[in-house]
């Protein structure tokens, strides 16, 4: 009867340890698969992608590192989710480098251990400085969430509370009228202080083009400046202004879109 419960025992463990594989099997994937909607960065390759045009997303990963094969999957599902929305995709990059066979691109960004997975802003020149340290779960929803969240914040980061009301009055305002409601929008700005100041005085610049050339300036110059800042070709200091501005166009963008649902 012993024998029985021992042999009964063993193959308990036997079947445990092939449930453990099959699960190793299933959820563990290979980091260094080449997926759609994830780039393959090379150091030929990474300041071409990572360059302030987008919010970029880089896994830095050993092909042997346990914790980069079990984050394969959802690491996988993200670059596909971002693909599949047209607005992520054309802000947003999913990207991985296998640190182990370029080690200078981990040293380049403090890199010590695997999986390291880093959040380089738009507007910004990657940077050791500027690179951001990924520390939430390691599922798809939380890095999809994370970049949502990046993404939200990189829209309305330059957006100016107090002038709503004027920003709406300028938009339905006549012809004859934008001028008054753009100088008082200019009035208002001079008592605002520090940044509200400062993107106060970008939101009147854009008014007065507005009144010069016509409304459909906010459409043409988003475009214009939408292009400039996902080639990526620009300096530092210009990228921060066109980023800046991209904002506030889409401060004149929202109160547009919500004067159009109000009115439909």
């Amino acid at each position: 009867m012993a024998h029985v419960r021992t042999s009964f025992a063993s193959a308990l463990r036997v079947l445990a340890m092939v449930w453990t594989a099959a699960a190793t099997l299933v959820w563990a994937g290979n980091p260094g698969d080449a997926v759609p909607g994830v780039l393959d960065l090379l150091p030929t390759t990474f300041d071409g992608h990572v360059n302030g045009g987008k919010h970029v997303l880089v896994e830095f990963y050993a092909p042997w590192c346990g914790h980069c094969k079990r984050m394969a999957e959802d690491y996988a599902q993200l670059g596909e989710r971002v693909q599949s929305d047209p607005r992520m995709a054309s802000l947003v990059t999913v990207a991985k480098v296998d640190a182990s066979a370029h080690g200078d691109l981990g040293q380049r960004f403090g890199v010590k251990g695997f999986p390291t997975v880093l959040y380089f802003p738009r507007g910004e020149k990657p940077s050791l400085a500027s690179a951001e340290t990924y520390s939430g779960a390691r599922q798809v929803d939380a890095f999809q969430a994370f970049l949502q969240s990046k993404v939200e914040e990189d829209v309305t980061f330059a957006h100016v509370e107090e002038l709503g009301d004027l920003v709406h009055e300028f938009l339905v305002a006549r012809n004859g009228e934008r001028r008054r409601v753009m100088e008082e929008m200019e009035t208002k700005v001079e008592g605002l202080s520090g940044k509200a100041r400062d993107y106060g005085a970008v939101y009147v610049r854009l008014a007065k083009k507005a009144v010069e050339k016509g409304m459909d300036y906010f459409d043409k110059e988003k475009e214009r400046v939408e292009r400039m800042v996902e080639s990526g070709q620009v300096g530092k200091e210009q990228m921060a202004k066109l980023v800046e501005k991209a904002s506030v166009l889409n401060a004149f963008q929202i109160s547009k879109e919500e004067e159009i649902s109000a009115s439909s």
